[in-house]
């Protein structure tokens, strides 16, 4: 699955805030405190996650691509397989617009491993492809928001 969606932010300032959610992310699996500096390319931690179908288990997360404010790749080992997330980031012409593509793909195990997934994809890929949007724009509202709260606190 695939996504593009342009964002009226900068790309630092997204980037910033992307790095803010893995370090919590990381923090929340781990018990271990992380600073948003500590996220780098080959970072490594378990995490458990719940499956659509309800299922939960252990996947280990690994950044595979860091290259600040550009590219965040991750990649998501389980029992069934490796799940691949990404975010790429493309600066604009426009001052504080970027175009973000944001990417899931998956490599079973088995063949019929990937045909399930892709069986799966048939179903929830409008779904997904929703759920993608709302967070990227959720993001996007929220770095707009402390922009205007830094503002608003500087002029008082």
């Amino acid at each position: 699955m695939q996504i593009k969606e342009m964002l009226y932010v900068s790309a630092d300032a997204f980037f910033d805030q992307l790095v803010k959610e893995i370090a919590y992310d990381v923090s929340a699996s781990t018990q271990r405190k992380i600073k948003p500096k500590q996220v780098v390319k080959g970072l490594s931690y378990t995490k458990r996650l719940k499956s659509k179908i309800g299922g939960k288990g252990d996947v280990k997360v690994t950044i595979v691509d860091f290259e600040r404010p550009y590219i965040y790749r991750a990649k998501f080992e389980g029992p069934t397989g490796v799940n691949y997330l990404s975010y790429e980031i493309e600066l604009m012409d426009e001052k504080d617009q970027i175009g973000v593509t944001y990417t899931e793909d998956f490599q079973g195990q088995t063949s019929m491993k990937k045909w399930n997934y892709r069986l799966m994809m048939l179903f929830y890929n409008r779904r997904s492809k929703k759920k993608a949007k709302r967070l990227l724009r959720s993001i996007e509202a929220y770095i707009q928001q402390e922009e205007k709260n830094k503002e608003l606190g500087q002029e008082e």
